[in-house]
């Protein structure tokens, strides 16, 4: 017998993603080194999500050169926090440019800010379900 949390993640990303052209989308939310990328790999490739890492993302506008990611790179360099509207629009796009209806996004929000501002600027096109469960 399949452990319970087995049985309800698997009940979970069944139905996800069945709700007409509104992608399914999840956050995975933990500390550094808590196994949050290993974990959306894993359900990603089980269960046919998009895994969006807002860290990736980051990372990838850093590398490209752009002048926004030359922005970003000064930020994380002085130690503050890339504002909530640069992460989101950077999510946005990745949840727009994936062809799968359900969306894993590891390590955001992480704070009140990145959530309302995600809220505000992606609700409206997508939509949004809130449902939260603690698994140990």
């Amino acid at each position: 017998q399949k452990p319970p949390a087995l049985n309800l993640l698997r009940l979970f990303t069944s139905l996800a993603g069945t709700d007409g052209d509104r992608p399914f989308i999840a956050f995975v939310l933990g500390g550094p080194g808590s196994g949050k990328g290993t974990q959306c790999s894993r359900i990603a490739s089980d269960f046919g999500f998009s895994h969006v890492s807002a860290g990736d993302l980051l990372r990838n506008e850093i590398s490209a050169g752009t002048d926004q990611g030359e922005w970003i790179l000064e930020i994380i360099r002085e130690g503050r926090i890339v504002p909530s509207e640069i992460t989101v629009e950077l999510v946005r796009k990745a949840i727009e440019s994936s062809t799968a209806k359900r969306v894993l996004i590891d390590g955001f929000p992480r704070c009140e800010e990145n959530r309302i501002a995600f809220e505000k600027i992606v609700s409206s096109l997508f939509g949004l379900h809130y449902w939260s469960r603690t698994f140990y």
